[in-house]
């Protein structure tokens, strides 16, 4: 009896050692390549100037080393398109049981523009594994040469003088600064296209009028800021009314998206 007991104790044991261990809907010891981290690109934020690296992770969940994982690095849309194969790089890689190995890929500068790459391990599926849909991974990243921002001083929307204040018209004043990635030689000495607008509550407003209409010609990085003026309708009533003031560069002439949105609060009184 004493036996017995001992013999269903230590199984009850095992039992759960396996399901502690195991993936959530998976066996202790499924067979599976995947890409635990990545892909990602190096810089994040690249410039025409920068060495870029594509970054990524593959794990065996296997309780066997797996040899000779092949792997490739494809381009799979580019902005200017390119012509002709798209894959780019390729590897091999012995992983340990249960094991990870990062890998990298070198691209080099690039022209400025717009990137996909997408990683594939096990490309020709020559190695049979319980998941075959977790073998990709896609990254996507602007190559730049400049950054387009807001300038100094930060950007203003004024109701003009005039009673009552909800029938005068708005003064906008904006700058875009054209500056070089901070980790980054000086880019190219050329004048920029720069599209902007302004938008109330998601509607776009047309000016009145513009010392500078859209786009304006952004000259290079290193020299003073593009000041903008601009005369807006009047708000029409009393209120809060959120303007947005967004700059879109082109893809490629801009490597910093972050920058280039901004809102300013108009706070117009009631009569009176």
């Amino acid at each position: 009896m004493v036996r017995c007991s001992l013999v269903f104790v230590i199984g009850l044991m095992m039992s759960l050692f396996v399901i502690s261990c195991s993936s959530p809907g998976e066996p202790f010891a499924y067979k599976d390549l995947k890409l635990s981290v990545g892909p990602s690109a190096t810089p994040s934020t690249p410039a025409t100037t920068h060495a870029i690296t594509i970054n990524f992770t593959i794990r065996n969940t296997w309780n066997q080393a797996i040899d000779a994982v092949p792997w490739e690095l494809h381009l799979t849309a580019s902005n200017p398109a390119v012509v002709g194969a798209t894959l780019v790089a390729s590897g091999t890689v012995s992983i340990p049981a249960f094991g990870s190995i990062a890998q990298t890929a070198t691209l080099g500068t690039l022209a400025k523009g717009s990137r996909t790459y997408e990683v594939r391990l096990d490309p020709a599926n020559m190695i049979s594994e319980e998941i075959e849909t977790n073998n990709t991974g896609q990254v996507t990243f602007i190559v730049a040469d400049q950054d387009m921002s807001f300038g100094t001083p930060a950007p203003t929307i004024t109701v003009n003088a005039g009673t009552p204040p909800s029938s005068q018209i708005l003064t906008a004043t904006f700058a875009i600064q054209h500056t070089a990635n901070t980790t980054a030689p000086a880019p190219a000495a050329v004048a920029i296209n720069v599209p902007y607008s302004i938008t109330l509550n998601g509607a776009v407003i047309a000016p009145l009028s513009a010392t500078i209409a859209s786009p304006a010609n952004v000259a290079p990085a290193g020299t003073n800021p593009l000041s903008i003026t601009l005369t807006l309708p009047a708000t029409g009533s009393a209120g809060s009314f959120p303007y947005v003031i967004t700059l879109t560069p082109a893809s490629g002439d801009d490597n910093n998206a972050n920058n280039n949105t901004v809102t300013v609060v108009v706070n117009v009184p009631a009569p009176g």
